[in-house]
């Protein structure tokens, strides 16, 4: 979602209610939640469901150990579909796990339990017609909530994965929905980077701290090529000077963790070629590949991502500029899309040169229509996304 700590993204919140959530964010910002960390074990050991903890607030249950580590299911074995997707607020009520921050369903845009339970079955829906190998999720609420989209999608040789973050204000993370089961557990870093990066342009007097709350790295094998691959969501508004200032700090601990799980002794005996897949919600622009509106970042996000491993493309190059959009922002809050300055690329997937050489199809999904929450009707304008799913094909 292009969060906005603004009462018109939640405008069917009293205005008392909205105001004292507006309150709670700047504290938690201040606080620095994002550099809060996780023991190894809540991270990466244990069993495929050992308990975690998500800050101070909230019991998050970890799913981020393989089932059979480096099995296979793919129906067609020649090819590999991976999709990049954030699935705005994909929450259910959980009464035992979230304490604190945003309450979702109820002050998120799905205002109760009824609707919740129907975005969960509509995103199954999608991703069956979709019918990619693998999914990067971004605004995921936990296991539980993959447990029920799995089961709704119906789908067998999808298996779920998630390492908890440290969101304690939006209690969000970043998961993997896979017929490819990872090498080994998903990896997040439990780092904290100080801003404002030296050169920074953002035009922030803020400094201090913070890690990148919500991200993973793990390995997939697909036909004897081993692709790493990293999930991400950044802070959201792309030009506000004090969050540009703060997303390149998460995006310098991203990149610690990227590098941390490539020189990784497990795979560092592996012969061939390495390749690596970043994607998700960044929240940023590219200036290397202008979206419809041709957006400018003034964060250095994805210019340093595209600076990985010799240097990682965008799978939005093989998109006509025109249809490189992938999020909504009702701008006017008429809950109409009027495309226009209200469509923006903030969600991405770059790859290596080896991988990208092997693309078949790109494509950004806009055959959904986008949600809001409708202060009109009272209902959500749909239930599925502010965002646009991308899939990338792959010859393997």
């Amino acid at each position: 979602m292009n969060c906005r700590f603004a009462c018109t993204k939640y405008r069917h919140m009293a205005v008392a209610k909205c105001f004292a959530l507006m309150v709670m964010a700047a504290v938690l910002l201040l606080q620095g939640t994002d550099g809060k960390k996780l023991s190894m074990s809540q991270r990466v050991n244990g069993s495929p469901r050992a308990k975690g903890r998500l800050g101070h607030f909230a019991h998050q249950e970890s799913c981020a150990s393989p089932v059979s580590a480096g099995e296979d299911r793919r129906k067609d074995k020649t090819k590999l579909t991976v999709a990049e997707w954030n699935v705005e607020w994909l929450f259910v009520s959980q009464p035992d796990v979230q304490k604190a921050g945003v309450l979702c369903p109820g002050s998120c845009i799905w205002p109760d339990e009824s609707f919740a339970e129907d975005h969960v079955i509509a995103t199954a829906q999608k991703m069956r017609e979709l019918d990619a190998d693998v999914y990067i999720l971004a605004e995921v609420q936990g296991c539980e909530v993959l447990r029920r989209l799995v089961q709704a999608v119906g789908d067998s040789s999808l298996r779920y994965y998630l390492v908890p973050g440290t969101d304690t204000y939006t209690g969000q993370n970043v998961a993997l929905i896979t017929r490819l089961d990872p090498l080994s557990s998903l990896f997040r870093l439990d780092e904290s980077s100080s801003y404002p990066v030296t050169g920074s342009l953002c035009g922030s007097s803020y400094s201090g701290k913070t890690g990148c709350s919500k991200h993973f790295v793990t390995t997939l094998n697909a036909s004897n090529i081993l692709i790493d691959v990293a999930g991400v969501h950044f802070l959201s508004r792309p030009t506000d000077p004090g969050q540009c200032t703060r997303r390149e700090a998460q995006c310098q601990t991203f990149i610690k963790a990227i590098n941390n799980r490539r020189s990784n002794y497990l795979y560092a005996q592996s012969q061939g070629q390495r390749e690596l897949i970043v994607a998700g919600d960044m929240n940023d622009y590219d200036g290397a590949t202008r979206d419809v509106n041709n957006n400018k970042p003034t964060s250095r996000v994805l210019s340093w991502l595209s600076q990985l491993q010799g240097g990682l493309l965008s799978a939005a190059s093989k998109v006509d500029q025109a249809d490189r959009f992938t999020n909504w922002w009702d701008r006017n809050g008429d809950c109409v899309d009027e495309a226009g300055k209200e469509h923006s690329s903030i969600d991405h997937m770059l790859m290596t040169k080896g991988l990208f050489k092997r693309i078949r199809q790109v494509k950004i999904k806009h055959d959904i229509k986008p949600a809001d929450f409708c202060s009109r009707t009272g209902e959500p304008t749909s239930l599925f996304s502010d965002h646009w799913p991308t899939i990338v094909t792959f010859e393997t």
